[in-house]
């Protein structure tokens, strides 16, 4: 099956410029991708407010598959849809020379949304890659890039990516030390990409040390600007509250990855809309993430390789 694909020999990266272009023209040539694009702006959405924070809900039912994707994936048990083989027909590739693809994501939570893939087929693994993300954000400046981990979110951990929507839609990325996000996180932010991913590698060593194991737990969200890297180390007790299990009414179907522990709520189904408040919003974000006794725990030891 082939492909088209745009070569950005003259850069490393396309930049956030090549990606509109892309957008706009796969909307132009692949009716599935417009559909669901167009549903966006169909989309119910409500807000909860959450002291001097705003949680966004968005009624999406084009992102059931994703909501409730396998936590567990058997090797081989399906074809990879990241891999080129794979790729629907309609689906253009802006490749790179560094080894990472930039696609746009058939089923777009908001406007400009994409995926970047390793064009290797290798599992995710941010710490392998934690340099990569920040220059990626570099090149991608005015976008926030995002990862879920394999326990956390991933629905293709058998194939390593990210994603990227613009900045500044994520409520998260008003917060600060004064003004702290309503879910553990550890903060992170320098002039050098390289101080970011050691700072957030040395936050996954120390969990897994806590732990005694392999940590695959978290999200990561993170992009350039103004001359600084900034990211939110988001670690995690749980991928799933016990309501995405619960039945009838007290069921919500919400599966939180990066983009609902950085405040967007993506619900495939129209009536969890009216289920959740602000007191909804405290017990999941405490039932998922990281365990009070441990993130304090994390959160003093980060201050001697973490200034912020």
């Amino acid at each position: 099956m082939e492909h088209r694909v745009a070569n950005t020999s003259k850069r490393n990266f396309p930049s956030f410029l090549d990606a509109q272009k892309l957008y706009q023209t796969q909307l132009l040539n692949w009716d599935m991708f417009l559909s669901n694009h167009l549903n966006q702006f169909k989309a119910e959405i409500k807000f909860v407010e959450c002291g001097s924070h705003r949680i966004i809900l968005k009624n999406l039912p084009h992102r059931k598959q994703s909501t409730t994707a396998k936590l567990k994936v058997v090797p081989n048990e399906r074809p990879c849809i990241l891999c080129p083989q794979n790729l629907p027909r309609e689906q253009e590739v802006l490749k790179s020379q560094i080894g990472f693809n930039l696609m746009v994501n058939p089923y777009p939570v908001v406007n400009h949304h994409f995926t970047i893939v390793n064009e290797a087929h290798v599992k995710q693994n941010f710490i392998n890659h934690s340099l990569m993300f920040f220059l990626l954000a570099k090149y991608l400046e005015g976008m926030t890039l995002f990862y879920n981990a394999p326990g956390c979110g991933a629905s293709i951990p058998e194939h390593h990516h990210f994603q990227a929507i613009p900045s500044n839609i994520l409520p998260i990325e008003a917060s600060n030390s004064e003004n702290p996000w309503l879910c553990p996180n550890i903060y992170c932010e320098s002039s050098d990409a390289m101080d970011v991913a050691i700072m957030i590698s040395n936050a996954h060593s120390f969990i897994e040390k806590m732990n005694g194991e392999n940590y695959d737990k978290f999200n990561i969200i993170g992009k350039y600007c103004n001359g600084k890297f900034m990211a939110w180390f988001i670690p995690r007790e749980k991928a799933r509250p016990a309501c995405y299990a619960l039945e009838g009414d007290k069921r919500i179907l919400l599966s939180p990855a990066s983009l609902e522990l950085g405040g967007l709520w993506v619900l495939p189904e129209a009536e969890d809309m009216g289920k959740i408040d602000d007191k909804i919003v405290k017990a999941i974000y405490n039932e998922v993430c990281l365990n009070p006794q441990q993130f304090e725990a994390l959160q003093k030891k980060s201050k001697e390789w973490n200034p912020l």
